[in-house]
Protein backbone atom coordinates (compact mmCIF):
# COMPACT_ATOMS: atom_id res chain seq x y z
CA UNK A 1 0.00 0.00 0.00
CA UNK A 2 1.57 3.59 -0.89
CA UNK A 3 1.95 5.22 2.75
CA UNK A 4 0.87 7.89 3.33
CA UNK A 5 -2.31 6.37 2.03
CA UNK A 6 -4.29 9.41 0.47
CA UNK A 7 -8.27 9.47 -0.86
CA UNK A 8 -7.25 9.60 -4.79
CA UNK A 9 -4.37 5.92 -3.58
CA UNK A 10 -8.17 4.76 -2.13
CA UNK A 11 -10.37 5.47 -5.40
CA UNK A 12 -8.17 4.17 -7.87
CA UNK A 13 -7.39 0.96 -5.58
CA UNK A 14 -11.26 0.64 -5.43
CA UNK A 15 -11.44 0.70 -9.58
CA UNK A 16 -9.25 -2.08 -10.32
CA UNK A 17 -11.18 -5.28 -12.15
CA UNK A 18 -10.38 -7.21 -9.43
CA UNK A 19 -12.95 -5.74 -7.13
CA UNK A 20 -15.57 -5.94 -9.20
CA UNK A 21 -15.59 -9.97 -9.78
CA UNK A 22 -15.17 -12.03 -6.88
CA UNK A 23 -16.02 -15.20 -8.24
CA UNK A 24 -13.63 -14.73 -11.28
CA UNK A 25 -10.52 -13.49 -8.72
CA UNK A 26 -10.89 -16.14 -5.72
CA UNK A 27 -9.76 -18.95 -7.73
CA UNK A 28 -7.30 -17.13 -10.14
CA UNK A 29 -3.61 -17.69 -9.30
CA UNK A 30 -2.63 -14.57 -11.08
CA UNK A 31 -5.74 -12.34 -9.77
CA UNK A 32 -5.70 -9.68 -6.74
CA UNK A 33 -8.59 -10.56 -4.59
CA UNK A 34 -9.14 -7.61 -2.57
CA UNK A 35 -11.78 -7.48 0.27
CA UNK A 36 -12.38 -4.58 2.17
CA UNK A 37 -14.10 -4.76 5.58
CA UNK A 38 -16.77 -2.17 6.67
CA UNK A 39 -18.15 -0.86 9.36
CA UNK A 40 -21.33 2.03 9.41
CA UNK A 41 -20.14 2.53 5.95
CA UNK A 42 -16.62 3.41 6.83
CA UNK A 43 -13.69 0.77 5.82
CA UNK A 44 -12.13 -0.60 8.82
CA UNK A 45 -9.91 -2.96 6.99
CA UNK A 46 -8.85 -4.92 4.29
CA UNK A 47 -8.21 -8.79 3.21
CA UNK A 48 -6.05 -9.11 -0.10
CA UNK A 49 -5.21 -12.30 -1.64
CA UNK A 50 -1.80 -12.32 -4.72
CA UNK A 51 0.20 -14.31 -6.52
CA UNK A 52 3.17 -14.95 -4.39
CA UNK A 53 6.27 -13.64 -5.51
CA UNK A 54 8.05 -16.28 -2.69
CA UNK A 55 6.49 -19.59 -3.74
CA UNK A 56 5.25 -20.07 -7.59
CA UNK A 57 1.48 -20.72 -7.58
CA UNK A 58 1.07 -19.59 -4.08
CA UNK A 59 -1.55 -17.24 -3.19
CA UNK A 60 -0.27 -14.67 -0.47
CA UNK A 61 -2.65 -13.25 2.12
CA UNK A 62 -2.25 -9.72 3.31
CA UNK A 63 -4.80 -7.88 6.06
CA UNK A 64 -5.13 -4.77 8.07
CA UNK A 65 -7.73 -3.69 10.26
CA UNK A 66 -8.01 0.28 11.85
CA UNK A 67 -6.61 0.09 15.58
CA UNK A 68 -9.60 0.79 17.10
CA UNK A 69 -11.16 -2.53 15.91
CA UNK A 70 -8.35 -4.87 17.52
CA UNK A 71 -8.98 -7.55 19.49
CA UNK A 72 -12.71 -8.05 18.55
CA UNK A 73 -12.66 -11.01 16.30
CA UNK A 74 -13.69 -9.47 13.14
CA UNK A 75 -10.26 -9.93 11.42
CA UNK A 76 -10.17 -13.56 12.12
CA UNK A 77 -13.71 -14.27 11.39
CA UNK A 78 -13.01 -12.42 8.13
CA UNK A 79 -9.75 -14.15 7.06
CA UNK A 80 -10.86 -17.74 7.83
CA UNK A 81 -14.51 -17.27 5.91
CA UNK A 82 -12.12 -16.42 3.33
CA UNK A 83 -9.96 -19.06 2.90
CA UNK A 84 -12.98 -21.48 3.83
CA UNK A 85 -13.99 -20.09 0.11
CA UNK A 86 -10.50 -20.77 -1.28
CA UNK A 87 -10.79 -24.04 -0.46
CA UNK A 88 -13.89 -24.60 -1.96
CA UNK A 89 -13.75 -22.86 -4.93
CA UNK A 90 -9.59 -23.84 -5.41
CA UNK A 91 -8.83 -26.98 -3.48
CA UNK A 92 -5.31 -27.18 -4.25
CA UNK A 93 -4.21 -23.15 -3.63
CA UNK A 94 -1.23 -22.99 -1.20
CA UNK A 95 -1.86 -19.72 0.85
CA UNK A 96 1.55 -18.11 2.13
CA UNK A 97 1.29 -14.94 4.39
CA UNK A 98 4.53 -13.14 6.08
CA UNK A 99 4.89 -10.98 9.18
CA UNK A 100 8.32 -8.45 9.67
CA UNK A 101 10.23 -10.32 12.06
CA UNK A 102 9.64 -8.10 14.83
CA UNK A 103 6.01 -7.65 14.65
CA UNK A 104 4.89 -10.12 17.06
CA UNK A 105 1.58 -9.15 16.94
CA UNK A 106 0.97 -9.99 13.43
CA UNK A 107 2.75 -13.19 13.79
CA UNK A 108 0.53 -14.47 16.45
CA UNK A 109 -2.40 -13.47 14.58
CA UNK A 110 -1.50 -14.93 12.03
CA UNK A 111 -0.54 -18.44 13.80
CA UNK A 112 -4.07 -18.15 15.07
CA UNK A 113 -5.43 -18.61 11.23
CA UNK A 114 -3.62 -21.92 11.40
CA UNK A 115 -0.78 -21.03 9.35
CA UNK A 116 2.83 -22.31 10.42
CA UNK A 117 6.46 -21.03 10.82
CA UNK A 118 7.68 -21.48 6.71
CA UNK A 119 11.30 -19.89 7.11
CA UNK A 120 12.77 -15.93 6.94
CA UNK A 121 12.55 -13.63 3.97
CA UNK A 122 13.20 -10.05 3.07
CA UNK A 123 11.22 -7.50 1.79
CA UNK A 124 11.53 -3.90 0.76
CA UNK A 125 9.53 -1.77 3.31
CA UNK A 126 8.10 1.52 1.46
CA UNK A 127 7.20 3.00 5.32
CA UNK A 128 10.24 2.32 6.38
CA UNK A 129 12.49 2.83 3.55
CA UNK A 130 14.67 0.04 3.92
CA UNK A 131 14.94 -3.84 3.72
CA UNK A 132 13.35 -5.61 6.28
CA UNK A 133 13.44 -9.23 7.73
CA UNK A 134 10.08 -11.34 7.06
CA UNK A 135 9.00 -14.28 8.91
CA UNK A 136 6.94 -16.40 6.61
CA UNK A 137 4.30 -18.96 6.85
CA UNK A 138 2.38 -21.43 4.78
CA UNK A 139 -0.99 -22.99 5.40
CA UNK A 140 -1.09 -26.55 6.02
Amino acid sequence: MPHPYRIDHAKAYLLWPEHHNYDAALPGAEAVLAVGLCHDGRVIGGISLVASSRRVGARELGFWMARRFWGQGIMPWAVKSLIDQVKRQAPNTLVVASANHDSFRSQRAICGLGFVEDGLDGIFSTPLQRRVTTVCFRLP
